[in-house]
């Protein structure tokens, strides 16, 4: 949620139930249902889809990493090869 800036009641919405809910699934005050997981699981893929970094946010990026020394600009390069490895891409 974070992430995308949504909030409870997005989520909720997305998920087929009420704000107050997601905010007990969320405090572990209630287990998730199938029915909420199964919701919940689209309304992330559908996100993780539209979190596309813009071209402005990716040339940030590579300045920020450009002004770094090139032992730590190779840390930064290891961490997202690993990362990219975890995600199984």
């Amino acid at each position: 949620m974070r992430e995308t800036g949504a909030s409870q009641s997005d989520v909720a919405e997305a998920c087929g139930v009420t704000q107050p809910h997601i905010s007990k699934v969320l405090n572990g005050k209630i287990k998730l249902a199938k029915k909420t997981a199964a919701g919940l699981e689209q309304w992330l893929d559908e996100n993780r889809q539209a979190q596309e970094p813009s071209p402005q946010t990716l040339e940030a990026i590579a300045a920020k990493l450009n002004a770094l020394g090139p032992k730590r600009r190779m840390q930064f390069m290891q961490l997202l090869a690993a990362i990219d490895g975890l995600l199984g891409r």
